[in-house]
This record gives structure tokens, C-alpha cells and sequence, in this order.
């Protein structure tokens, strides 16, 4: 196998905080030091805000107003110094804080950038239409709703357009691609991503309207599919999704109609969900396509390698652990109600994501290395 006509993406979501994606950065250098044939870095939203650390396995036993500090520090460590000496927040420090944020971002975005190809694709926590940086600047600083001045939403949506220009100009400086509003095509494959500009798609809520009118006008946009025998989408909104069975689908009625009438000259499909807060990845095959539902980043910095050529193989790559683990295929949707079970449908050691998820030190058991058949990465 000639490995170097593979395609390997380093995949990272739901970060949220900086101290996560700090150190998913700091071991996708590694990672990229150790298995130079991984070309193309993905981020696949939600880089902002810290209020869903609240769901992450760092913080089981709740958030502390330390953890809270710590993230206001790190991420905005200017209004935080102002923000420390009087514990009041003005006008204009609400506007500074958000033009601090969406700058810290675009750092962050940078940053991979000049490690490797990179792509973006916006999540609902960065998205104008549903500007969720206000909750975490009330739940960062304790405050309450009259606490934090009442601001003009167009001018904080302007902060956002400045950080989006700020990414075409990136664009034209590196091999950066920012998503939104256009796709991505490599060789044969086709990389398609679909922003959160909303947490639904469905319903008569503007922004759930706004999400499928987004979703139309980027179909609207791809080249002639004769030419394509790969095509890999990141979804950033939420979808259909049965525990039991751990069947995951798409919910998005104008994404699903084009999935099911692709042509047949596309034998590689792959489809990656980045939104809910699952506390492991999910690897699964059904109608056609290979769906990979994670969010890895919001646990302690996970995030995935996707492998894929002819066939599909993914991983979790763990900074704390130090430790990349391959994900079984699972195709067969049994119902399954306890918690062991419904891992052992993605991973063999059913331990190690027990550990994992409760933050836990783990054990590495003894692999018999001429009982298994290798991958690239040297695991099994």
C-alpha cells in the first residue's frame, strides 16, 4: 500500500476552551512530526465559547468560578484585566471583549494553518445568527442579565464579518480554506462543509431557515460529479440520532436528498458530525456512506485521524493519554441500553474509554504485535 496516495485528516471540534485546543495543537504537531503523509488539518466549528465546558468529562463535578477565571484569562486576557481590578463590565468592554474573542480565534485558526493545510467550518457557536458569545461572557464573569450592558446586535454581527474577512484574506497568504460559502476539491475528492449557522434545520425559526438556504446555496455551488470518486462532508448542525441503536442520519432534508442521489462514480462517502457532546466517537456504516459522529476536542483535547482511500478507517488521537486508538466499524444497529455495550460497538478496549471518560489513569495492556495486522499508524 502506498500510503502517500491516502488521504489522512486530522480532525478537531468542539474545543470550546483554549486550554483543549491548545493541547489538541500542540499534539497535531507531534502528530504531523511523526506521520508526515497526514495532509490536511479540519476544524470543524465550535472553537468558541467556553459555556459548553460544562458538558465536557474536565468537569464532572461542575464548573468553579477558578475554572471559570481560568478561561476568561486565557482567552480574553485583556478585558480580563479589566474586568478583575472593578468586577463591573461597561459598553464598551462588552464590544472589546467580543472583538478580543473573535481575534484570539483567528490566532487559533492561523496558527494550524502554518502547520498544514487547514480547513474551517464554522460552528453555532461562532455563527452571527446565534451569537452565544454573550452567554459565555455572563457565565465567565457570574453575571447577571442587568449586569452586562444591553449592546447593538448588527454591530457585534460586524465583528463577525471583520474575523471572516480576516480568513479570505488568510486564504490568500497559505493553504487555508474557510468553508462557508464554498467547497474544497482535491484531486478526485470533494470536501464539503456545512456550516452551523444554526443548531436545527427544520422548523420556522429564522435561523433554522437561514442553515437550509446556506445548505442549497453551497450545492448550488459544486462542479460536475462525474470527475469525483470521494466525497467527504462536515456537518456542524444537528441530526438525527438514535442512542439504542447508534444510528446516525442526517436531518438536513435538502443535504439528505442530495446524499441519495449521488452518482455511482462515488464510491468513497463519508460524512462527519460535529455538534452534540457525545463523550466518545462514533464510527458507523449505513445507506452508502461511512458516518463519523465526534467531539472529541470538548474531552481534554481529543480529536480523530480519518483515513480514506477505497475504504475508511478512523482513530481517536488522545494528548493525555498519549495514545491513538482505531474505532470498529459498526453496522449492525441492535439495541443496546448500557453504557459498556454501546462503546464495545466502536472500540475493543472498553476499559480504556471507561478511563477516558471519568479521567481516570489507564494501564496499557500487552499486545501480542504478531496476533494483529497493523495499520499505518503502527496500532491495530
Amino acid at each position: 500500500m502506498n500510503i502517500f496516495k491516502l488521504m489522512f485528516h486530522v480532525v478537531i471540534s468542539d474545543t470550546h476552551s483554549p486550554q483543549c485546543i491548545d493541547k489538541s495543537y500542540e499534539h497535531t504537531k507531534k502528530i504531523l512530526n511523526k506521520y508526515p503523509f497526514v495532509d490536511t488539518i479540519v476544524l470543524n466549528g465550535d472553537i468558541l465559547t467556553s459555556t459548553a465546558m460544562t458538558s465536557s468529562n474536565l468537569h464532572r463535578n461542575g464548573l468553579t468560578n477558578n475554572d471559570k477565571e481560568e478561561y476568561l484569562k486565557a482567552g480574553s486576557p485583556i478585558f480580563y484585566g479589566k474586568w478583575k481590578k472593578t468586577k463591573k463590565i461597561t459598553y464598551e468592554m462588552v464590544f472589546e471583549y467580543i472583538n478580543e474573542r473573535y481575534d484570539w480565534l483567528y490566532q487559533v485558526i492561523e496558527n494550524f494553518a502554518k502547520l498544514k493545510r487547514t480547513i474551517f467550518n464554522l460552528g453555532n457557536h461562532e455563527s452571527e445568527h446565534q451569537l452565544l458569545i454573550f452567554g459565555e461572557l455572563s457565565m465567565l464573569t457570574n453575571s447577571q442579565k442587568d449586569d452586562i450592558p444591553i449592546v447593538d446586535t448588527i454591530a457585534v454581527k460586524e465583528i463577525v464579518k471583520k474575523f471572516e474577512k480576516k480568513l479570505l484574506k488568510l486564504e490568500k497568504k497559505t493553504e487555508f480554506h474557510y468553508v462557508r460559502n464554498k467547497h474544497v476539491k482535491i484531486d478526485d475528492t470533494l470536501i464539503l462543509g456545512i456550516p452551523g449557522i444554526s443548531h436545527a434545520t427544520t422548523g420556522f425559526d429564522p435561523s433554522a431557515k437561514a442553515q437550509e438556504e446556506q445548505t442549497k446555496y453551497l450545492l448550488s455551488r459544486l462542479p460536475n460529479l462525474q470527475n469525483i470518486s470521494k466525497i467527504i462532508i462536515y456537518n456542524h448542525t444537528l441530526g438525527e440520532y438514535d442512542k439504542t441503536t447508534g444510528k446516525f442520519d442526517c436531518a438536513s432534508q435538502v443535504l439528505k436528498q442530495f446524499m441519495n442521489t449521488l452518482p455511482s462514480n462515488i464510491k468513497t462517502k463519508i460524512f462527519v458530525q460535529s455538534h452534540n457532546h457525545w463523550s466518545y466517537t462514533q464510527f458507523m456504516k449505513h445507506s452508502d456512506f461511512h458516518y463519523v459522529i465526534n467531539n472529541a476536542g470538548l474531552h481534554n483535547g481529543c480529536f480523530n485521524l480519518i483515513e480514506f482511500s477505497n475504504d475508511v478507517s478512523v482513530y481517536d488521537v488522545d494528548p493525555s493519554y498519549d495514545k491513538v486508538t482505531k474505532l470498529k466499524l459498526h453496522s449492525n444497529f441492535n439495541n443496546q441500553t448500557e453504557n459498556k455495550d454501546l462503546i464495545a460497538r466502536y472500540y475493543d478496549d472498553v476499559e480504556f474509554i471507561m478511563c477516558r471518560m471519568n479521567n481516570l489513569p489507564y494501564v496499557e495492556k500487552p499486545v501480542d504485535v504478531n496476533s494483529v495486522k497493523k495499520s499505518v499508524f503502527g496500532i491495530s
